[in-house]
This record gives structure tokens, C-alpha cells and sequence, in this order.
């Protein structure tokens, strides 16, 4: 008897049907049959009857099977104590950004942690904040960097910080030689802005709103440098996290003319941390989240977690 047998045997259990168990095993029926009948012939006993077309477990077929269930929940928690281990000995950190904040700014931290800790590798998945949290409870992100707070008892936060919202425009703006701009100045400018689900491009909105406008959208995207972009070439203005825009201004030269300033009074951004909370978090996640938390309160203005 091996194990593969109690296998088939529970799938046959769950169909009722031997060709219907032979498809989702991916294997032949006669392969199947057979299989059974060897089993069948080791245990000195049948395991299945037919009641119509649906095959049903024998009284010691059933018995059997209540038995071997403890070998293949064996094999799963074996399965996964392997990929924890493999995990383990690969050292690999999966990150959860939201889009706009894959950029320069924060590419160089990454960049800097890899050169600290050669050792360590780590990938980097751009999704919704939504799906941040999603893949947070699932396990299939390690570290979620949000622009908003996620609630869930089932997730620890490790360092939030705030800044600013700057505007970013041209000389052709009627915002150009402003020492200081208020929201209402943006009242005629055309926003080029982070895609439409983003909480920074309801925040927008929200405001304007409150100001007595609605904002006239022109270009929209998840990538920074396409949205200067359209400044330079068109004209019009955007709004993102100061140091989003300053890192991406200050690297590219063809940006050279465009200008930013923090809006009158402060509009605040917000930076966040998660991570699922474990009781035991392998050291590599541990190191990489000490020195995102570290590194980001170097580039940003104020820690308030």
C-alpha cells in the first residue's frame, strides 16, 4: 500500500465517481481501477459498491479511509513545514507597495538594503491598497506599505509617518512666481493624477470639493514620470507626496523646469507599515522592516507611529 492509493481511494470517496476522479487525479480510469483493486487485494476487503452509478465506500471502506485521513493530513503538514524551510533558507522578502510608491525615492532605499544585506532577497509587487491587505492575511505578501490605515486585529503595524502633498507645475501655470498657493488657486489648472482607485486621488476630490470646484482631470496613470510628463508637455499641474515628486524631479533632467510647493494650509499624506502579525516572524522579514521603518524616517518629515 503507498500513499498515492489513499489518495485516489479519498478522491473516488469525494466524487462518488471513478471518471470523475480519474480526471481531477489526472490520470486514466484503467490506471485508477486498477490502483483499487491492488489496494482492494493488500487489505484482504472491498472498499467500494455501486449504488446506481455513484460508488459508495464499503462499512470497512469508510473505516479505512477515517484511518488513512491521518497520513495524507501527515503529508500536508509535512508539505508545509518543507516550504517554510525552503523559505527560510532562501531569505526572501515579498513586498506589497501601492503603485505611485515604487519611484526612485523608495527603489533606492531598496537598493541600499540590498547592498547592506547581500544575503536577503526581496521582491517588490505593485497592487491596490485593497489587495495589500488581501494577500497580507493570506500569506502571500510579507510586508504591506500603504498611504492609508488597514484595520484588522490580525495585522501589526510597525512605524507610520506623515508629510506633505506638493503641487508640481510649470511656468506656464498661472501658479508660476507664488511664494504660497491655497487650494482654491488651483481652481482653473488641469490635474494630471494617480489613477482613479487611488485614496490620494479621492482625497483630491474631496477637497476641491470642499473648496467649491471640481477638478478638471486630464492625463491619469500609476507612474510618476509619465505624469510630469504631461506637465511639462502640456501644462496643467499634479499633486503627490513630497518626496515622491522631489525624488523624481530632482533624477531627471527633462524635469528640470518644473516646480513644486507644498499647498497653504498643509495637505497631509501619510506613509504606513503592516505586516501579518505572527508569533514567529523569520529574522529576515524582522531586518527588512527595521530598516524600511529606519530609512523611511530619514526621508520623511514627521514619525508618528
Amino acid at each position: 500500500m503507498e500513499l498515492r492509493d489513499i489518495k485516489y481511494l479519498n478522491e473516488i470517496a469525494k466524487t462518488g465517481s471513478f471518471s470523475q476522479a480519474a480526471e481531477n487525479l489526472f490520470i486514466s480510469q484503467p490506471a485508477l481501477s486498477q490502483s483499487v483493486k491492488k489496494l482492494e487485494n493488500d487489505l484482504g476487503f472491498s472498499l467500494f459498491k455501486k449504488d446506481g452509478t455513484y460508488r459508495k465506500l464499503t462499512p470497512l471502506g469508510t473505516q479505512f479511509l477515517e484511518y488513512a485521513q491521518s497520513f495524507l493530513y501527515a503529508e500536508q503538514q509535512l508539505n508545509d513545514w518543507l516550504v517554510y524551510i525552503k523559505r527560510r533558507q532562501k531569505k526572501r522578502v515579498h513586498l506589497g507597495v501601492v503603485p505611485y510608491y515604487v519611484t526612485p525615492w523608495t527603489t533606492d532605499v531598496f537598493y541600499r538594503f540590498q547592498k547592506k544585506y547581500p544575503d536577503v532577497d526581496f521582491v517588490v509587487s505593485e497592487m491596490p491598497e485593497m489587495w495589500i491587505q488581501e494577500k497580507l492575511l493570506a500569506g502571500k505578501i510579507d510586508v504591506g506599505f500603504t498611504e492609508n490605515r488597514l484595520h484588522s486585529k490580525d495585522l501589526l503595524l510597525h512605524c507610520g509617518f506623515t508629510d506633505t502633498i506638493d503641487v508640481a507645475f510649470t511656468q506656464g501655470s498661472s501658479l508660476y512666481g507664488k511664494n504660497i498657493i491655497k487650494f482654491s488657486d488651483l481652481m482653473n489648472e488641469t490635474f494630471h493624477m494617480i489613477t482613479s482607485d487611488s485614496p490620494l486621488g479621492d482625497n483630491i476630490k474631496k477637497r476641491a470639493k470642499a473648496e467649491g470646484f471640481t477638478p478638471k482631470i486630464g492625463y491619469m496613470g500609476s507612474q510618476v514620470g509619465a505624469i510630469l510628463t504631461h506637465i511639462r508637455d502640456e501644462g496643467g499641474i499634479c499633486l503627490l507626496n513630497r518626496p515622491i515628486l522631489q525624488c523624481n524631479i530632482a533624477l531627471n533632467p527633462l524635469f528640470k523646469d518644473i516646480q513644486q510647493l507644498p499647498l497653504n494650509p498643509m495637505f497631509p499624506c501619510y506613509c504606513w507599515v503592516y505586516t501579518k502579525d505572527l508569533p514567529d516572524v523569520v529574522p529576515e522579514i524582522s531586518t527588512f522592516v527595521s530598516y524600511f521603518c529606519n530609512e523611511l524616517e530619514i526621508d520623511l518629515m514627521e514619525r508618528i507611529v
